[in-house]
């Protein structure tokens, strides 16, 4: 899980000013299955992966005495599992 924040102005001359401020949100979960053939042998695959991110930036500028707004909103919702990103991992315990 994550969050990010950010904040910023910029001046380039008198005449030009910037403002951006924007939010981010991330949230994934994991899962998998691990066998144990054996106390010293183990394999493990990852069968889900399942991620979400949610962002929104705003951004304020000021051009010549011109005003100009903008506002972005971004979704992600990305799975990968069993079809198209299986992975296998081999333990060997000692």
């Amino acid at each position: 899980m994550g969050y990010n924040y950010s904040e910023g102005n910029s001046q380039q001359s008198n005449s030009e000013i910037a403002e951006f401020s924007g939010n981010a949100y991330s949230l994934g979960a994991y899962g998998g299955a691990t066998w144990f053939l054996s106390r010293r042998l183990a394999f493990e695959a990852n069968l889900l992966s399942p991620d979400f991110s949610y962002s929104k930036l705003k951004n304020d500028q000021v051009i010549s005495g011109s005003n100009s707004n903008n506002t972005s909103t971004n979704f992600s919702l990305n799975t990968a599992g069993a079809i198209n990103g299986l992975g296998f991992k081999i333990y060997f315990l000692f």
